[in-house]
């Protein structure tokens, strides 16, 4: 998932301007493109919450994440309206206050997890993961780049591809997974 959420803020631009192509001025992307990039934040803690959700369920302890998501769904509704009246956040506000959701949510679930069963997280895996993804993205914009004449939906499958094998080369590489 860490490689889908960095490629989604990368190709963020690109996605936006294929998917509405009359509609971009540049106010509007530059808070696109925001919007892109806090919701590609936001998934990668989804999904690491909804990972440490089916573990506490496998485990027979369904009524932590309960918990932990009534959570955090309250800081969300407390964020949302305290951050969208700010007039320089406006929808920016919603965003952010749905990341700082998920984060919370995930967090707590890894600790429910952590506190009843002995998980360790490998720092090595984690540290080239994230290593790996940063490479990715480095890759993927070098290749936009070389390819700047060409836009539209082939620019963005084949930076999709070329970040999908940069990314599992290098984690192979690092016998991040074997």
């Amino acid at each position: 998932m860490l490689a889908c959420s960095v490629g989604y803020g990368v190709l963020a631009y690109d996605i936006l301007k294929t998917l509405y192509p009359n509609v971009i001025n540049q106010t509007i992307a530059s808070i696109s493109r925001i919007l892109f990039i806090l919701s590609s934040i936001s998934m990668l803690f989804s999904s690491l919450a909804q990972t440490f959700t089916t573990i506490m369920q496998a485990d027979n302890k369904p009524y932590l994440p309960v918990r932990n998501f009534t959570i955090s769904v309250s800081v969300r509704v407390i964020l949302t309206i305290a951050l969208i009246f700010v007039p320089s956040l406006n929808i920016l506000g919603l965003a952010i206050a749905n990341l700082i959701s998920f984060v919370i949510y995930a967090f707590l679930n890894y600790a429910s997890v952590k506190k009843t069963l002995p998980i360790e997280i490998k720092r090595h895996d984690l540290f080239y993961s994230l290593f790996s993804a940063f490479i990715m993205a480095l890759v993927v914009l070098g290749f936009k780049t070389l390819l700047s004449g060409y836009d539209g939906l082939l620019l963005i499958l084949l930076s999709i591809v070329v970040g999908a094998v940069v990314y599992m080369g290098l984690v192979i590489m690092f016998k991040v997974v074997s």
